[in-house]
């Protein structure tokens, strides 16, 4: 009888725990296929976090930064769902500034335009970041709804700007 009863356990055990190995899990989204866009931010991190309850953990990358700082967060978890895509009207534009800065202008098609208007319409005072190859590469809070399309991204070095042109590229649409 106490056979019987040990079987039993151990396979009540066993059905418990592929269960529990079976249950559905929370979709997980690489940050590199993210999206170039304009993201919600909903966390700050100053190292890689071991796991994250909201949104995508990316890096921040200060190497866009002209004048980053140590404080600045290393890491930022996204909103992977509400987001504006960097589909841009034109090539992006590049202008040097005298004190060594570079800005690029990005203009953005209708229909990203559209989205820009209304994301950051629901996102006042809310900090976005702009994310292109799976990072962040700035990060804002939103002061009024941008609703001319035409994005700056400023402060960032000669190479980085020069980097993000050529990321850029593909984000053209005709």
């Amino acid at each position: 009888m106490q056979i019987i009863v040990t079987r039993l356990f151990v396979s009540v055990a066993i059905i418990v725990c592929l269960s529990a190995c079976s249950s559905p899990r929370k979709a997980v989204i690489s940050p590199k296929t993210l999206p170039d866009g304009m993201y919600l931010v909903l966390a700050e991190y100053p190292m890689a976090p071991a796991s994250s309850e909201q949104g995508v953990v990316i890096p921040f990358s200060h190497d866009f930064l002209l004048d980053a700082s140590e404080e600045d967060p290393r890491f930022l978890a996204v909103d992977p769902v509400d987001f504006v895509a960097l589909q841009l009207a034109s090539a992006p534009e590049q202008s040097e500034q005298p004190d060594q800065r570079v800005n690029l202008l990005l203009s953005l098609n209708s229909m990203a335009k559209d989205q820009l208007a209304a994301f950051t319409a629901k996102n006042l005072n809310k900090p976005v970041a702009i994310v292109i190859g799976g990072q962040a590469v700035t990060k804002h809070k939103v002061k009024s709804v941008i609703d001319g399309g035409k994005l700056l991204i400023s402060w960032c070095t000669k190479f980085a700007c020069e980097k993000l042109l050529v990321e850029l590229q593909d984000n053209v649409r005709r």
